[in-house]
């Protein structure tokens, strides 16, 4: 059967009616993914006199310094004019430049169309934002001037973010940051610019922080930062008064202060942190609680303080004078904070990440602080339900394994064998967004092995999910632990339509456990680094070992 042919009004050829249908969809297409959604006059018409009168003044700045072109090609002239402020009408050239985007678009023009692609379907249909991915961030739309329709963009960007980068669930900053580059950027820039900051943050782990224990270090040395640059007597009196500092730092951090600070301030801070890193938050945050340290230390209980930490920068309105305020706060090197990291995490200067998230999840006093000494939850956790596979004593052993957050959290028995049969699909129906959660085994030879996930478990997922905080382990016989290898392979965890359930990728499976719940294989994996959970011998050559099933279980974490 011929096709039917239409004449192509540009050309006047005739083509099948199925190829304009094709390129009418793909103009389509482009056109969504390159829209704007950005309030630029309704944020510009919000400046006080001050703020115009700056933004007028860092423009001049540039220009006389020959424009983008020629600040680019001097990184210290950069560095000084980007503090100064980057101009409203240059942000978006400046901000392309800055991430590596603008090379980006030109290399793989229609990268962010395949991720969106991948992640949504063809059609690009709408996701509620509510259901989108989130990175454990703070979803405050009304914060940003960013058009209503803007919310379908977001949520598109958000789908398609997560679809490239599954291993990046904890980066709290990504909301905030993708809202403000939609005030400047087209959708398909803001994907190229937020691709490029987690590309980034993989090789600078000073860039940004996307795993959970990550984000405590980088809170935990902010503390010591205060103590050290702003008062001890203010750190002491935070304590005294049992004034959590992480109550509202970790507010300010985890969205760039927006909704803390005027929006020209944040954008102020934006400007810095493409260039110089997530640093720009320690000199803010430092230099807030330097202006209001004298009024903080007449206040004697810990809501007030908060209160008046929240009130006074709200009223900051002068966002030079803040920036000005943050820069001139010395000896803030990277050499500095890993020199903090590595006392609070008792390990060398020379440990890697990997290291010292080791030690931070098995080090009685966690961080040093009060906030986050072991307790009584942490050494007999509440487990709601009982378990029929591990004893009281393997369960506190297993709690102390567990990411920091974790540690202070109660267990539920989710599904067992015993009670729910022998079918992988029910135990991931009962385990439905649970969050965090521990897979148990009890072995014919009665081995108990696992592994914990640091998300729900995905059925029907074709890719790797979940974060470097996901572990496999062996608590009986020889209790052992093996950690994500921070040079391995992002994968961690996998259910391939409810066939299976999978940990670890490389060129064999850490874990592997079929539909029936009856059989498992453990073998040498490359994201782990393990031996095969099966094999206690350290001598063994062994890279892989099939186990029969006793029992499983699975225990939520909340």
């Amino acid at each position: 059967m011929e096709s039917l042919m239409i004449k192509d009004a540009t050309t006047g050829k005739l083509v099948p009616a199925s190829t304009l249908l094709e390129q009418a969809e793909e103009g389509r297409r482009a056109a969504v993914l390159n829209g704007y959604f950005g309030l630029k006059r309704e944020f510009e018409a919000s400046w006080s006199e001050e703020t115009q009168k700056s933004n007028e003044n860092v423009k001049q700045q540039w220009e006389k310094a020959g424009g983008v072109d020629a600040v680019f090609a001097s990184p210290k002239k950069l560095k000084k004019l980007i503090r100064k402020g980057i101009p409203n009408n240059l942000r978006r050239q400046v901000y392309l430049r800055l991430t590596g985007a603008d090379v980006t678009l030109k290399e793989r023009p229609k990268a962010y169309e395949k991720a969106l692609i991948d992640a949504l379907g063809s059609e690009l249909r709408t996701v509620d934002l509510d259901k989108c991915p989130k990175f454990a961030g703070v979803l405050s739309f009304g914060d940003h001037y960013v058009r209503a329709d803007g919310q379908e963009a977001l949520s598109r960007l958000l789908c398609a973010v997560f679809q490239r980068f599954p291993e990046c669930e904890y980066a709290p900053i990504l909301l905030d940051m993708a809202q403000l580059f939609l005030l400047h950027l087209n959708e398909n820039e803001c994907y190229h610019c937020l691709a490029a900051v987690i590309v980034r943050a993989k090789e600078d782990r000073f860039f940004l922080t996307t795993n959970k224990t990550r984000n405590i270090l980088f809170m935990e040395t902010f503390k010591d930062l205060v103590r050290e640059k702003v008062s001890s007597k203010l750190s002491k009196h935070f304590l005294t008064t049992g004034t959590n500092m992480s109550s509202f730092a970790s507010k300010w951090f985890d969205r760039m202060f927006v909704g803390s600070i005027p929006y020209w301030s944040v954008h102020r801070i934006l400007d810095t942190y493409l260039n110089e890193g997530n640093k720009i938050l320690y000199r803010v945050g430092l230099a807030l609680l330097k202006s209001c340290t004298k009024q903080l230390l007449s206040l004697p209980h810990a809501d007030a303080i908060q209160e008046e930490v929240q009130a006074f920068a709200s009223t900051f309105k002068r966002g030079d004078i803040l920036m000005d305020d943050s820069f001139s706060i010395r000896n803030l090197s990277r050499s500095h904070f890993d020199y903090l990291e590595a006392k609070r995490t008792g390990c060398d200067m020379s440990d890697s990440l990997q290291d010292r998230v080791r030690k931070a999840a098995v080090d009685e006093d966690d961080f040093g602080d009060h906030e986050y000494k072991k307790d009584a939850t942490v050494m007999a956790p509440r487990l709601h339900g009982h378990s029929s596979i591990v004893s009281k004593d393997e369960l506190a052993q297993l709690w102390q394994w567990l990411p920091p957050l974790q540690r202070h959290g109660e267990g539920m028995v989710l599904f067992c064998t015993s009670e729910h049969g022998y079918n992988l699909r029910t135990m991931l129906a009962n385990g439905d967004r649970s969050g965090p959660n521990m897979v148990l085994l009890k072995t014919k030879d009665n081995m108990v092995v696992g592994a914990y996930a640091s998300t729900s478990w995905k059925p029907d997922e074709k890719s790797f999910h979940g974060n470097g905080e996901c572990f496999i382990f062996r608590i009986r016989p020889s209790p052992q632990r093996w950690l994500w290898q921070e040079t391995g392979p992002y994968q961690f965890m996998l259910c391939e339509g409810a066939r299976r359930l999978v940990m670890g990728g490389g060129s064999k499976f850490a874990l592997n456990v079929n539909e029936d719940l009856t059989e498992g294989t453990t073998g040498k994996c490359e994201a782990f680094n393990n031996t095969p959970m099966t094999v206690v011998d350290p001598e063994s050559e062994e890279t892989e070992s099939t186990f029969s099933i006793v029992s499983a279980e699975l225990i939520g974490i909340a």
